[in-house]
């Protein structure tokens, strides 16, 4: 039943948010995008934003984990003693769960989450970080591990069977582990434990974020359960973005610290990126926020120039959407920066402070200033509204570090291969291509032309609909370069 409510809810909110409809050809029903291009396009982005994740720990995956961060963590296990008795311990983490837990906060640190992971939140009275929220579900895993093998039954067909597999465990003893295996004091440990624990009572939160994000569910005063699949097999990322949005809101306006750290990490990344870049020599970016020079003005979070190039750059700190209503919300917010880009632009097109802060321009015909949205994400860079491109701080960076990108790479038993594109060859290629190649990043492009789409099966009342969902064209990615090259690795 809960699988047939979230499925009529999954359709009642692509019809609601993204205008998806029932069409009919013959007797068949099918249900999906008025525009399947632009449905695709987030899909793509999505997929282009996973690939870059997985790919990196791919590419990489026989260099040693980093553990230096979480050396200090203890597992949990539990001995089951003479009458059915259990000693919850500690102990070592093992080389094999290090390198996981180290596998785990690295794909975090890879992705755009890496900005969220250590700036402290408030849980009540005290401050947690999602780093240390994501070290508290690897200290239940260990621990869930070890109860597990003292499971003896193979099914549940009973109250009993499914008490065995409930994990419980006292509150205070669960306190007392979350304290010794992290190492920290026990308001801290009472903070992440209260952030994980879910009360049954709350039916808004049990159907809203439910265990897959708090996990720990409350019994009574005494004890509580510990959820494994959550903890074990759950995605961290979602569970980063989930809690930031429950503890935040979606637009993180519960925190001022977001927004600010993320514009200086791309002032200080874009800077020096053009300093290593051999091919753009003639560059200014401004070390700060421009200030609004007027009572009604508004500040510029990034300003540089490229050449004859100047580029007045909106930034926002989002997260990435993953419901039909968040990417109604973040495309809203989109044509807001694209809105407030223009505005800003206007205001100082004209003024010499562009001319005060980042130097003559040798060409001054050549002049062009223009708008730019910046996201610290990579679902929605590559769409232009009202003249205004959006990009991300990845492709950013990426376009200003160098002439040519990393753009694949084969692997074969141990052997690795990596393919180069060309972006640019001088700077006067760099200031012509800057645009074209931001509004259209090379990366996506791929994944663009390997549309297709696929549809599966929901019963209704008379009939089964046919749900249309986006898909890849199989070995579409690969182009015949890294197709040869992988070949050439196999032989």
């Amino acid at each position: 039943m809960l699988s047939v409510e979230a499925g009529l809810r999954d359709l009642w909110n692509a019809a609601l948010w993204e205008g998806s409809e029932l069409s009919q050809n013959g007797d068949q029903l099918y249900f999906g995008p008025p525009d399947k291009g632009d449905a695709f396009f987030w899909y793509a982005c999505q997929m282009r934003s996973e690939a870059a994740q997985i790919g990196l720990l791919a590419t990489f995956y026989d260099v040693p984990a980093d553990t230096s961060n979480i050396g200090h963590l203890f597992a949990a296990q539990v001995r089951v003693l003479r009458g059915g008795r259990r000693r919850f311990e500690t102990k070592k983490l093992s080389k094999a769960i290090l390198r996981r837990l180290a596998d785990t906060l690295q794909t975090l640190e890879n992705s755009y989450l890496s900005d969220f992971l250590d700036i402290p939140i408030s849980g009540g009275r005290v401050e947690l970080t999602m780093r240390q929220l994501i070290q508290a579900l690897w200290v239940l895993d260990t621990l869930t591990a070890s109860m597990e093998t003292s499971v003896s039954r193979g099914y549940i067909r009973s109250y009993r069977d499914a008490s065995e597999y409930s994990f419980r465990i006292p509150k205070g003893r669960c306190l007392k582990i979350l304290e010794e295996c992290l190492g920290v004091e026990p308001e801290q440990a009472t903070a992440l434990f209260a952030q994980l624990l879910l009360d049954p009572d709350n039916t808004t939160k049990c159907f809203n974020e439910g265990v897959w994000l708090h996990p720990i569910i409350e019994l009574d005063d005494d004890e509580v359960v510990l959820v494994r699949p959550s903890i074990a097999v759950g995605s961290k990322v979602r569970f980063v973005e989930r809690t930031l949005t429950e503890l935040l809101g979606n637009d993180l306006s519960g925190s001022d610290s977001f927004g600010g750290n993320f514009e200086r990490k791309v002032r200080t990344s874009v800077s020096e990126a053009l300093k290593d870049n051999e091919l753009i020599s003639d560059f200014c970016v401004l070390p700060h926020a421009l200030k609004r020079e007027e009572e009604n003005g508004e500040e510029i979070d990034l300003l540089l120039r490229i050449g004859a190039v100047v580029l007045v750059c909106e930034l926002k700190c989002l997260l990435v959407p993953t419901e039909p209503i968040d990417r109604y919300n973040l495309q809203k917010k989109l044509e807001e920066a694209a809105e407030q880009a223009s505005r800003k632009l206007l205001g100082r097109k004209n003024s010499k402070t562009i001319e005060k802060c980042l130097g003559a321009v040798n060409d001054a015909e050549r002049l062009q200033v223009l708008p730019l949205v910046v996201l610290n994400h990579k679902i929605g860079p590559g769409l232009t509204i009202d003249d205004v491109v959006i990009t991300d701080q990845n492709m950013l960076n990426l376009f200003l570090g160098s002439g040519s990108y990393n753009s694949g790479v084969a692997i074969h038993k141990g052997k690795k291969a990596i393919s180069s594109s060309q972006l640019y060859k001088s700077q006067s290629e760099a200031e012509r291509a800057l645009l074209q190649i931001l509004s259209e990043p090379p990366p996506l492009k791929s994944f663009l032309k390997a549309e297709h789409w696929v549809s599966f099966g929901f019963p209704v009342s008379d009939r089964e609909l046919q749900v249309m969902k986006p898909s890849l064209k199989p070995d579409a990615l690969g182009d015949d370069e890294m197709i040869s090259t992988a070949a050439l690795l196999s032989n």
